[in-house]
């Protein structure tokens, strides 16, 4: 593993986000799955 992600893994342990920026995260996560799951079920107009 890169060093560096080693070193924004500490960061993130020493400082987690906010609560507003997991659920910010969440949000667009979940969006994206339901995007995603109407592609797959129904699939977009050609």
């Amino acid at each position: 593993m890169n060093p560096r992600f080693f070193l924004k893994m500490a960061q993130i342990a020493r400082h987690p986000p906010s609560k507003k920026t997991i659920l910010l995260w969440i949000a667009v996560v979940g969006f994206a799955l339901v995007l995603f799951g109407i592609e797959r079920l129904i699939g977009w107009p050609d």
